[in-house]
């Protein structure tokens, strides 16, 4: 049950992100919707800013959240003003941004020092270290390069006045506290994401036919979908499987994997809703081979009862519980994805268990109920406050 509103203190609270539902289908789009909601169910006042692939200033209530949207077309100055307004008319006590893509960042902790509101940000992408993917010649980045240094030099002053950090995974804390950035922030802390299905689910039973994989993801070279593909097809050519593939990508590169993996148990199926796809599968494999900021489609399959096999890049190894709820695989070591695919082939007896295990990991700690009570924590202890969970 969530908090009631004689249980804790109502805060105001704005949050700052790049798009808000139903624009923006990433990550942040979804992260920022779970939490503002869950945020008012709770009993507190949210507003959130984001910017509009429409024209002008839309204002608007979705679910007891204040949204005001910006359009794109609207230069810096204009921009700021119209966030200075919304500052005005709503006076939130604390901001919270999340991923405020097209936001000029580096103006935020003026304004809001100003005004003495206080700041959280999250870490949910590599942009305040890189403009791309923290990634180069298909391999993962171990430190910035000089060229990232120097186009995110701004992010260094943003970083040093924020009032808390909260990394997405401990995977993204650590990794931005080793280049320098949030390592005095005043609060810190390690929260994960939330989901919540949008039909009911069911714990999954024992395998009796095929070993039905999945794959949910853009369809792009540091995904891993390739490795996946080249392992059913070789070394597992002769066992029992099915892969669907949901998911989109660069046409030509999604032309070349239907033309090199001809094989009919193979479906590519393009954009799906997640929940159609991990209603239709035993297991789900993510075999990215860049540093994953967390892996949001891990705890979707929990929602959905479907265990993973999940590579160690990034924070996603942090949501696994090796043999309970998956299984973890080293994409660097030859043959080690066959190993953990062909482990569940051999012990289909264990999915039943893995299914309701991976539900329950769910249900305590990825729901909007549970990351929404631990952000009131970080806010609480921001404002100097009693901590509402």
């Amino acid at each position: 049950m969530g908090l009631s509103k004689a249980q804790t203190k109502k805060m105001r609270i704005l949050i700052l992100n790049a798009r808000y539902a139903p624009e923006g289908i990433g990550g942040p789009a979804h992260t920022a919707r779970f939490l503002a909601e869950q945020l008012v169910v709770m009993g507190h006042e949210v507003t959130v800013f984001c910017r509009t692939q429409k024209g002008g200033v839309i204002e608007e209530d979705l679910a007891g959240v204040q949204v005001v949207r910006v359009g794109l077309n609207f230069p810096r100055d204009a921009l700021l003003a119209t966030f200075e307004k919304t500052l005005e008319e709503y006076r939130p006590e604390l901001i919270h941004s999340l991923f405020p893509r097209e936001f000029p960042m580096w103006d935020l902790p003026g304004i809001a020092s100003s005004r003495g509101i206080r700041l959280v940000h999250t870490l949910l992408e590599f942009n305040l270290l890189c403009p791309t993917s923290f990634m180069r010649g298909g391999r993962p980045c171990k430190t910035q390069c000089d060229d990232c240094r120097v186009a995110t030099a701004p992010s260094r002053g943003f970083a040093d006045s924020v009032d808390g950090v909260v990394g997405i995974s401990r995977y993204m804390l650590d990794l931005h506290q080793r280049m320098g950035l949030f390592r005095n922030t005043p609060v810190q802390s390690v929260i994960h994401d939330a989901y919540e299905p949008l039909h009911s689910t069911a714990v999954r039973h024992s395998v009796s036919g095929p070993m039905r994989l999945g794959f949910l993801g853009r369809v792009e070279p540091n995904k891993g979908l390739e490795m996946l593909l080249d392992t059913l097809t070789t070394t597992l050519s002769g066992r029992d499987w099915t892969l669907a593939v949901a998911g989109k990508g660069a046409p030509a590169y999604e032309t070349s994997l239907r033309q090199k993996y001809r094989d009919e148990r193979i479906r590519f199926l393009g954009f799906v809703e997640q929940g159609l796809l991990l209603g239709a599968i035993d297991m789900l494999v993510v075999p990215s081979i860049w540093d994953e900021p967390l892996g949001r489609i891990v705890f979707e399959a929990y929602a959905h009862g479907v265990p993973v096999i999940v590579s160690k890049r990034g924070g996603l190894p942090e949501m696994v519980e090796p043999g309970e709820t998956g299984l973890l695989f080293n994409p660097d070591t030859p043959g080690a994805l066959a190993n953990a695919i062909e482990d569940m082939m051999r012990h289909p007896d264990r999915l039943e268990e893995m299914s309701s295990k991976a539900r329950l990991k769910w249900e305590k700690e990825f729901t909007p109920e549970a990351i929404a009570r631990q952000y009131l924590s970080v806010y609480a202890r921001v404002l100097g406050e009693s901590d509402p969970a």
